[in-house]
């Protein structure tokens, strides 16, 4: 539900909401990368670079992990 109503602020151009639901969302379920990915997308539109990698980077070690778990 949190990712939801982030992604609906996110559309809205409501950065910083978006944010905060997507981090809400992933306080409850980390591994959801829907999450992950909006959270990314949110510092991309701020122009934090530091954040995107960040994200992508705990992305790709969480699908390591799923990948490396089968």
């Amino acid at each position: 539900m949190a990712r939801r109503l982030a992604t609906a602020r996110f559309v809205e151009g409501h950065m910083a909401e978006a944010a905060a639901g997507f981090r809400a969302s992933l306080s409850s379920e980390p591994t959801q990368w829907a999450a992950r990915y909006g959270l990314a997308m949110t510092h991309l539109e701020h122009a934090e670079a530091d954040g995107v990698v960040r994200e992508c980077r705990v992305a790709q070690r969480r699908a390591e992990i799923v990948l490396h778990t089968r």
